[in-house]
């Protein structure tokens, strides 16, 4: 296991380069380094099964209709951020272990109460981008829109399209803090308003997914 360093007040992913860890453990130094090739450095977190030897960019949405095309299976792999800068630092450590089963993509979830569109080592944002650009895993954001305004979510997006992802998992969410939720008439009150909000913002820049049920194929396909 690697050695953690103890960390004092806020931290952000800069701060997380300076850092020690056991070489063993730890995948890379959290510099991105690029090869001809894959654009993702030998030594990086990125399966050997996973990499592409072209550098074209392939939207997830096209990843996965083609595996279902060709009847292939595959899985996501799903974190929380930590809720302390040691636990954001141990879980990026043990990304290459995560990904020697060659996960389609990973989600990263939204917890409003965490800061989780600031810069500190545990936020959404900063797990997802240090999964996207230092370890080549393709990342998804969750994305809640309870009781935020249209100009906060407007940012989040900016900055998540400035760091590079291009999936968002659209959610309507819980209210913060368990409060009862209300009806926004300026603001969101369904996943599918955020939906239609990324679109009108942003374009097809993001690939939007959503939850639901499959009840239709429930209903065909029902479980044994």
């Amino acid at each position: 296991m690697a050695e953690i360093q103890e960390v004092n007040g806020p931290v952000g992913l800069s701060d997380l380069k300076a850092l020690q860890f056991d070489k063993n453990t730890w995948p890379r130094d959290l510099t991105r380094q690029s090869s001809s090739t894959s654009g993702v450095s030998s030594e990086g977190c990125t399966p050997l099964a996973s990499r592409s030897s072209s550098p074209v960019f392939t939207r997830l949405i096209d990843k996965i209709n083609q595996r279902i095309t060709l009847n292939e299976r595959w899985f996501s792999i799903e974190f929380f951020p930590p809720r302390t800068a040691n636990g954001a630092v141990n879980l990026l450590s043990r990304f290459d272990k995560f990904l020697e089963g060659g996960p389609l993509f990973c989600d990263v979830t939204w917890h409003p109460a965490g800061n989780p569109e600031g810069d500190s080592a545990t936020s959404s944002l900063t797990i997802a981008s240090s999964a996207l650009n230092y370890c080549g895993l393709d990342t998804m954001l969750h994305l809640t829109c309870a009781r935020q305004t249209k100009e906060k979510i407007r940012n989040t997006l900016r900055r998540a399209k400035d760091l590079g992802i291009k999936s968002v998992l659209a959610l309507r969410g819980d209210a913060p803090d368990g409060d009862e939720w209300t009806f926004n008439s300026d603001g969101f009150n369904y996943a599918t308003d955020l939906v239609k909000f990324i679109r009108q913002e942003f374009g097809d820049f993001f690939v939007i997914c959503v939850a639901g049920e499959c009840i239709f194929i429930f209903s065909l396909f029902p479980l044994q």
